[in-house]
């Protein structure tokens, strides 16, 4: 994966197309992302919901990130400064959120590189697991997805995370349990993986953290 127009099993990357004047017959890329449920309100900027995962970019414009309950979509937008407004377009609708303007649906707040939105988009049915909704993020001239090509969501279960406890004293690894393991947050292995059957052993593990 050098600086080369061919990539590492000799297959030509779009630099090749461009370097031979065809640029324009690139196909747009396909931009997929998936939406976890799950409710959060316009009070969520700094909510531990936008933290787990990568945010999706939109060059180096803007990033986003989405949720969704029932017959509502959530987006969270990063906006670089330089755009005082963004565009969201999903199914049939398209909302444009202006920096600064909140409203009962909307919420925006400034950051040190440029602000931040919050909207709730609603959907015209109420969403299941599995479905997928075309979607697009544009800010100004750039787009998540290329020109001619929308992205697409797909709607996905809620993402399973814990928060871990700091410990107070660090536990002995002495085969006992020690008290400070009260505090512990604990998950079950209860979530059988595909093609493994209906023995599986389930587990309860217990996290702490420290230095």
């Amino acid at each position: 994966q050098a600086p080369l127009v061919f990539d590492g099993s000799f297959q030509a990357k779009p630099a090749y197309f461009g370097l031979m004047g065809e640029g324009d017959s690139l196909a747009p890329r396909v931009r997929t992302a998936l939406a976890f449920e799950g409710e959060v309100g316009l009070d969520s900027f700094d909510a531990i919901d936008w933290q787990n995962l990568p945010l999706q970019q939109v060059e180096r414009a803007a990033a986003f990130q989405t949720r969704w309950s029932g017959d509502q979509l959530t987006a969270y937008i990063e906006v670089e400064d330089g755009a005082d407004s963004v565009t969201v377009t999903y199914g049939e609708n398209e909302v444009t959120v202006e920096r600064g303007a909140d409203s009962a649906t909307q919420a925006t707040t400034e950051t040190t590189d440029g602000w931040t939105a919050l909207v709730q988009l609603p959907l015209d049915s109420a969403g299941s697991v599995g479905d997928q909704l075309e979607f697009n993020v544009v800010v100004g001239d750039v787009a998540w997805g290329d020109s001619g090509a929308t992205g697409t969501l797909t709607l996905v279960e809620e993402l399973s995370f814990t928060e871990i406890p700091e410990a107070t004293v660090a536990p002995e690894i002495d085969g006992e349990i020690d008290d400070v393991w009260n505090d512990a947050s604990v998950v079950t292995t209860g979530k059988t993986i595909t093609g493994s059957g209906s023995s599986n052993a389930t587990a309860d593990v217990s996290l702490l953290w420290e230095e």
